[in-house]
């Protein structure tokens, strides 16, 4: 199964599921949650953290925490 740490740059995928007592309370109430649509803006320059677009909020999430966090696969990106 895919995991956040897997997303490719500038790609979006949709949470499918993550243990909650692994997660952060203050990232669950910004939106992390299954059904999430979650979209990977950039990774700092040594590797870690992750900064993630989740409803409309930014977060950073360090890749240890964003291995453990499954997704669907990649959504495509319309070209409008």
């Amino acid at each position: 199964m895919p995991t956040l740490q897997n997303l490719p740059l500038s790609q979006s995928a949709v949470v499918i599921d993550f243990n909650s007592d692994n997660v952060p309370l203050k990232l669950i109430e910004m939106g992390l949650i299954a059904g999430a649509e979650v979209k990977l803006i950039q990774i700092a320059p040594l590797g870690d953290p992750y900064l993630f677009e989740i409803s409309g909020s930014y977060v950073a999430i360090r890749k240890e925490l964003a291995a453990q966090i499954e997704v669907s696969e990649v959504i495509s990106q319309s070209h409008e």
